[in-house]
């Protein structure tokens, strides 16, 4: 099964191994961004995004443009948890912060973490393991930073954390949650998966674009 990425990226996370469950985002957020267009002729490779998945536009419009690809066995990985390594890479150049080299024999997102660090995104001793799973929270806190967003003081978006760089996406329309007996979640500690990371990506790339005139493109 294989996670690829465009020229040096792709022959480097060609190793990368499946990961694991994690929960869905459900409701529209506050002021969403518009959902990205599904290719005219597009039809799904993947065994497990079919029309009608909360997700199925933004794997497809992906897909479609080469950006995201599956496994070997024809699935996408869906509901797969991402590794932190290609989730914090993606996020970074989703955000428009362009191609960042590992130094000779480190991890091939290692590149992405000195530059956040560097950048006062990231705090090093922070960093999960990058070939471990990371949090919904984590890679939000993260998107919105590279984003340059400023977090929401005493204004909670989702009742089970009070983070204002949540709280901030989520009124931009990159973040979502889910509802639950009329209660807003976002699952703060779960590990974000495949499908999830995908909208993140597509919405982070969006808002980028509109406001800095440029993102890169790359793919998983």
């Amino acid at each position: 099964e294989y996670f690829l990425m465009h020229n040096f990226w792709q022959d480097l996370l060609a190793k990368a191994l499946p990961l694991s469950l994690a929960g869905v985002l459900a409701i529209q957020p506050a002021l969403a961004l518009s959902q990205p267009q599904v290719p005219q002729g597009w039809v799904s490779p993947f065994s497990d995004v079919a029309q009608g998945d909360w997700y199925y536009p933004f794997v497809a419009a992906l897909n479609g443009a080469d950006v995201v690809h599956g496994y070997d066995d024809g699935r996408f990985g869906s509901h797969d948890a991402t590794r932190a390594g290609d989730a914090i890479l993606m996020v970074l150049k989703a955000a428009g912060n362009g191609t960042r080299t590992p130094q000779p024999g480190a991890h091939y997102a290692s590149g992405y973490v000195d530059y956040g660090v560097r950048r006062g995104w990231l705090v090093r001793e922070q960093v999960p393991d990058l070939n471990g799973t990371v949090s919904r929270l984590f890679i939000a806190q993260l998107a919105a930073k590279a984003l340059g967003v400023v977090p929401i003081a005493d204004a909670p978006a989702f009742a089970d954390t009070d983070d204002g760089y949540a709280a901030a996406l989520y009124r931009l329309g990159i973040l979502a949650g889910e509802e639950s007996g009329g209660t807003r979640l976002f699952h703060p500690d779960s590990p974000i998966t495949r499908a999830e990371l995908s909208t993140i990506v597509w919405r982070v790339q969006q808002y980028a674009a509109r406001t800095a005139g440029s993102s890169d493109y790359f793919s998983f």
